[in-house]
């Protein structure tokens, strides 16, 4: 029986890393905007959502919760 070696991680490319830590930035960002919205938006969201898993087409969704 063979015993597999585990590779060592390497450093990431520049790209990737640039990448990686781009990715971190907008996801904050992304999270610090879901923390601001009013309950009113959070309601319209989770509507949406109901009628979207009735299975009704994003448009009609929509003009369904206005």
């Amino acid at each position: 029986m063979k015993i597999k070696k585990k590779k060592r991680k390497k450093d990431l490319p520049e790209d990737v890393s640039a990448l990686a830590s781009l990715y971190l930035k907008r996801n904050s960002d992304f999270s610090q905007m879901l923390q601001e919205r009013s309950a009113d938006e959070v309601a319209f969201d989770n509507e949406v959502l109901r009628w979207l898993r009735s299975g009704f087409a994003i448009r009609e969704a929509g003009r369904r919760c206005r």
